[in-house]
């Protein structure tokens, strides 16, 4: 059917691309011609929301919505900021049978959407709970008294440390019905982000609208 349409047609491919790139051309010229040092607020955000743990349910912060009065949230090159806590500094994953650590997610766990994740009164930790279960508190790991892992996120590596409190760990594997759930974080007790154990590795893992690493996962 396309062979036929384009017989009919009295255009030549090479003429309809050549077109095409004058189109882009004259409206790249257009744009920059347009360009104005002046700002014009064209809308107002009410609410947005951290989500501290990848693939869980966030929480608002800073805005009318926010139940409590949350610290101010600053917007850094690696992702939101709300008191100690960053979007998406933890990650849930497991060991796979080739020894790589692998995240997971809603598409596979559909349960994690039923877990309820807010901070602490001063946003230095998080507390999840879900029906059936009680409610935990998730502190950051000590460096010390962590093991160092990379995860493996989209075909990418980013460098963390194992939450060292094993009933964190069993509290995920018991209520998603998944066996040797795991939780791991991109910041140290300290605030530091975790740097990879390579020293010629750039990849350590950051919170922002993925997982640390600036990767752009959802």
């Amino acid at each position: 059917m396309t062979t036929t349409v384009l017989n009919r047609c009295p255009f030549t491919l090479s003429m309809v691309a050549g077109i095409g790139l004058g189109a882009v051309g004259i409206s790249i010229y257009l744009l920059g011609r347009s360009k104005s040092s002046t700002w014009h607020q064209v809308g107002t955000v009410y609410t947005i929301k951290l989500y501290p743990i990848k693939g869980l349910p966030g929480f608002p912060v800073g805005g009318q919505d926010d139940s409590s009065s949350s610290p101010p949230v600053e917007v850094t090159p690696l992702g939101l900021k709300c008191g100690k806590l960053r979007d998406r500094c933890f990650v849930l994953g497991r060991f796979t049978s080739s020894g790589s650590f692998e995240f997971v997610s809603p598409r596979s766990l559909p349960k994690m959407w039923l877990v309820k994740v807010r901070p602490t009164e001063d946003y230095s930790a998080v507390l999840v709970d879900a029906p059936g279960r009680d409610q935990i508190k998730i502190d950051f790991p000590q460096p010390d008294q962590s093991s160092h892992v990379k995860v493996e996120i989209w075909r990418s590596t980013a460098a963390a440390l194992l939450c060292c409190d094993n009933s964190v760990n069993k509290w995920f594997s018991t209520f998603l019905e998944k066996d040797n759930l795991l939780l791991a974080c991109g910041l140290d007790s300290t605030g530091n982000l975790i740097s990879p154990r390579n020293p010629h590795s750039k990849k350590s893992m950051s919170c922002g609208c993925l997982i640390i690493l600036k990767l752009a996962v959802a």
